[in-house]
């Protein structure tokens, strides 16, 4: 299998995109699939959140045309990451007049090969940092939060943007799947954003939701992804079981 290209996508930020970045890369791995993660936020919260500091970083790749393997730093077994700081936040402005910006990170990591998966953190909002993210991923998962209108909202502006990246740069980033964060079942709220997203979007929106998890919320302050920080509590069972479904998905395409 060749390598895949996952950004985490959603232009609000706190719904926790660095949250299913981190651990759907630390349980890919653990499944045994070598992983890259990139980190393309400007706090850089998945480099926190996995316990580095890094004198590289992706803007360094991005400005100053670092070789990416040189920005690499190995976090866990079978995973890998290239680290932000916020100096990231500033890529945007410093590549605004660079010919061919849309595509600096895709030309950049020709060269980085023997992975099964990358994985990329996205900031929120719109710049050129963002679009050259998403011209370098195969496929995108967006994560959504269990309000109504914020979940209606950015479904429809993820439409949009892809379209425009289709128009504009015939680049055709697929969807694979929208997945529930923070979702107590028990609630009548989640229960009726979920049968939303089922109606509107079909199998396009995984099974597998993340419940809202105390343990799941402390474990960036420990920086340990929750199969370290608690290995038996339902976090690491969700993200286990959402692993699984997404190697399905990338592995046999998504559902119709």
């Amino acid at each position: 299998m060749s390598m895949k290209r996952i950004a985490i996508v959603n232009q609000k930020g706190g719904v926790g995109k660095t949250t299913i970045a981190v651990n759907l890369s630390h349980a890919l791995a653990k499944k045994g699939k070598k992983v890259l993660l990139i980190d393309g936020d400007g706090q850089g919260h998945s480099t926190k959140h996995l316990g580095h500091e890094a004198e590289n970083t992706l803007y360094h790749v991005l400005v100053e045309n670092l070789d990416p393997q040189n920005a690499i730093i190995n976090s866990r077994k079978n995973l890998d990451i290239i680290p932000a700081d916020r100096g990231v936040r500033a890529i945007s402005m410093k590549i605004a007049s660079e010919v061919g910006r849309d595509t600096l990170l895709k030309n950049a990591m020709k060269g980085i090969k023997g992975y099964d998966y990358v994985i990329i953190d996205c900031p929120p909002g719109i710049d050129a940092l963002s679009f050259n993210l998403f011209l370098f991923a195969d496929e995108a998962l967006v994560p959504l939060s269990m309000d109504p209108l914020a979940a209606e909202g950015t479904a429809e502006m993820v439409g949009v943007t892809f379209k425009a990246l289709k128009d504009r740069l015939n680049h055709d980033l697929k969807i694979n799947g929208f997945i529930g964060v923070a979702v107590d079942k028990r609630t009548k709220r989640a229960q009726e954003v979920m049968a939303m997203l089922k109606k509107a979007f079909g199998k396009q929106v995984y099974k597998t939701s993340i419940r809202t998890n105390t343990r799941m919320r402390e474990s960036p302050g420990s920086q340990q992804s929750i199969f370290e920080y608690d290995p038996k509590g339902n976090g690491a069972k969700d993200f286990d079981a959402l692993a699984q479904e997404f190697l399905t998905r990338t592995q046999r395409g998504v559902p119709k």
